[in-house]
C-alpha cells in the first residue's frame, strides 16, 4: 500500500517578547543553525512533500531565511494556533492527505518522531493525531484528557483548566498529524470563547470527535521534544539538551570526548572515527575533521577542515584546512 501524500504546517509567526530581540524567535541560533533549521531538518528528513511556513513578525526576514525549502504564508494577526493553521487552508486545497502541524520553536523534535506519528495516522486512520508525553510538573502545559483512560476525549489549556485537569501529567506538547479535509472542516467551527479570547487549534479534538471520527495521541518517552523556546533562558535550556544528544551521537559514531561537559559541537559538524576531542574544545560551523586526530586542549575550529590524523591544541581554525598528519598549535591562530 502506497503512503499517503504529506504536508507540513510550521507555525513562526510568534513575536518572542520575552526574547527580548529584533530578530524573529525562529531565527535565534541553537548549536550552530537557526532554531526554524532543525524544525524543517527533521521534517524534511521524514519525507514531506510540501512544507508551509506561517510567519508574522518580521516575516520577511523568515521568508529571506527559509528561500525554497518552505513556501511561507503570512497570518496578518495572530489570534492563535487554530487561526495560524487556517492560513494555509487555500494553499491546501487542492491537497489530499496527511497534514503534520508543529511549531519553529521546538528545535529538539526529532524525525523518527514525524514518522510515528504517520505511521499511526495511516494505520489507523484517525482524523488526528497529537504528540503527547508525560511530565511529573506539567504546569504550563495543556493537558490531555483521555475516556475512560483510553481514547483522547479532549485537550485543555491549562488556563482553562479544572481543578482536576490540573492534576493530569499527560500534556500537549503541540505537534500533530492531520486528515486535511478533516483538520479545515473542525476549524471552520472553531470559537474563541476562552481565558485567551484565541482560536485554539486544540479545538479541533472535541468537533471532530463530535462528527464521529477518530483522534488519538503518540507518546513520546523523550520529553525534551517538546521543548519551547520563548526567551533567552528557554534557549540556553534546550541548546543544553540538544548539545547532549550531538555528543552521544558523535560518540557512538567511534569518536571520543574526554569530558563532555567541556565540548560542543555544533549538529553541522563531522568527527572521524578514532579522533579523541580533549576539554574545552570547540566545533562550528561545518568543521569536518578526519579518522584518527587529536584536537585540544582548549581549541576552536570554525568551518575548518582537519585531515586525517592531524593535532591541533590550544589553536583557532576558522575557514581553513589542516593538512593530514599536520600539528598545529599551542596557540596558533589560522
Amino acid at each position: 500500500m502506497n503512503p499517503r501524500p504529506t504536508a507540513a504546517i510550521i507555525l513562526a509567526a510568534g513575536l518572542g517578547k520575552r526574547m527580548r530581540s529584533d530578530l524573529p524567535k525562529v531565527l535565534h541560533p541553537i548549536c550552530g543553525a537557526p532554531m526554524l533549521d532543525h524544525v524543517l531538518g527533521a521534517v524534511e528528513a521524514a519525507g514531506v512533500g510540501r512544507i508551509y511556513a506561517i510567519t508574522g513578525h518580521k516575516g520577511e526576514l523568515v521568508r529571506a531565511h527559509v528561500g525554497s525549502r518552505a513556501i511561507c504564508i503570512d497570518q496578518p494577526e495572530r489570534l492563535g494556533t487554530g487561526h495560524a493553521v487556517m492560513q494555509a487552508e487555500a494553499a491546501l486545497a487542492d491537497f489530499e492527505g496527511n497534514v503534520i502541524v508543529t511549531c519553529g520553536d521546538t528545535p529538539l523534535l526529532k524525525t523518527e518522531t514525524f514518522l510515528s506519528l504517520l505511521d499511526r495516522a495511516r494505520q489507523s486512520g484517525a482524523a488526528g493525531i497529537v504528540l503527547t508525553t508525560l511530565l511529573d510538573d506539567p504546569k504550563g502545559y495543556g493537558r490531555v484528557v483521555r475516556e475512560g483512560g483510553r481514547g483522547v476525549r479532549k485537550i485543555v489549556e491549562e488556563k482553562d483548566c479544572t481543578a482536576a485537569e490540573r492534576q493530569l501529567r499527560e500534556v500537549n506538547t503541540g505537534t500533530y498529524c492531520f486528515d486535511r479535509r478533516a483538520l479545515f472542516q473542525a476549524l471552520s467551527r472553531v470559537g474563541n470563547n476562552n481565558a485567551q479570547g484565541e482560536y485554539y487549534l486544540t479545538s479541533v479534538v472535541e468537533i471532530m470527535l463530535e462528527a464521529g471520527d477518530k483522534f488519538e495521541a503518540v507518546i513520546t518517552d523523550d520529553w525534551t521534544e517538546m521543548i519551547g523556546v520563548n526567551s533567552r533562558r528557554d534557549l540556553a535550556e534546550a541548546a543544553r539538551h540538544l548539545r547532549a544528544r550531538i555528543l552521544n551521537r558523535v560518540m557512538e559514531s567511534g569518536v571520543s570526548i574526554i569530558d563532555p561537559a567541556t565540548t560542543f559541537i555544533d549538529a553541522g559538524v563531522e568527527v572521524g572515527l578514532d579522533t579523541v576531542i580533549e576539554p574545552f574544545t570547540i566545533l562550528r560551523g561545518r568543521t569536518v575533521v578526519g579518522e584518527g586526530c587529536h584536537l585540544g586542549p582548549q581549541c576552536e575550529l570554525i568551518d575548518a577542515t582537519i585531515g586525517a590524523g592531524a593535532r591541533v591544541r590550544q589553536s583557532v581554525v576558522e575557514g581553513a584546512g589542516v593538512a593530514a598528519g599536520e600539528t598545529v598549535g599551542p596557540f596558533e591562530r589560522r
